[in-house]
């Protein structure tokens, strides 16, 4: 058998006669499928709470951030900055905002979908990503160098 299951649609073709269980890390619109015939075991939130954020990472390599430091720099920066937009300005993030109308186009998300997802995420500042209290210091951490 040669089923391929898109990880947008997330849907359980392979084992149709029995209830599946779909484990992974789903974004709010295949989420939001998912939950109209399933019940999520644990979200991002409860995750969070336990002390296990999820986070996204944008890894480059040595090679790539040397030949690319005024990029990496702007692109970071941009993500800062929306980063402070979302924490600093509520009302640039509510259901009927051009922040969210263009997250929901992006995903065809609902609106209400896009606010819940956003809501389990945390947004530390470039100063928290770089401390050691993010991804640890000494020489089992991650944390960041400058």
């Amino acid at each position: 058998m040669d089923k391929t299951i898109s990880p947008g649609d997330a849907t359980c073709e392979l084992l149709p006669s029995i209830r599946c269980v779909a484990p992974g890390a789903l974004w709010g619109a295949a989420m939001a499928r998912l939950k109209r015939n399933g019940t999520p075991l644990v979200t991002a939130g409860r995750i969070c709470e336990m002390g296990r954020c999820k986070f996204e990472g944008m890894v480059v390599s040595s090679e790539f951030a040397r030949d690319n430091a005024e990029f990496i720099k702007k692109f970071t920066s941009i993500i800062d900055q929306a980063n402070r937009d979302y924490k600093n300005n509520p009302a640039g993030w509510a259901v009927d905002s051009a922040n969210i109308k263009f997250i929901s186009d992006l995903f065809g998300a609902e609106a209400s979908t896009v606010i819940d997802d956003l809501s389990q995420y945390k947004y530390p500042s470039l100063n928290e990503q770089a401390s050691c209290t993010w991804l640890g210091c000494g020489p089992e951490g991650a944390r960041p160098k400058r």
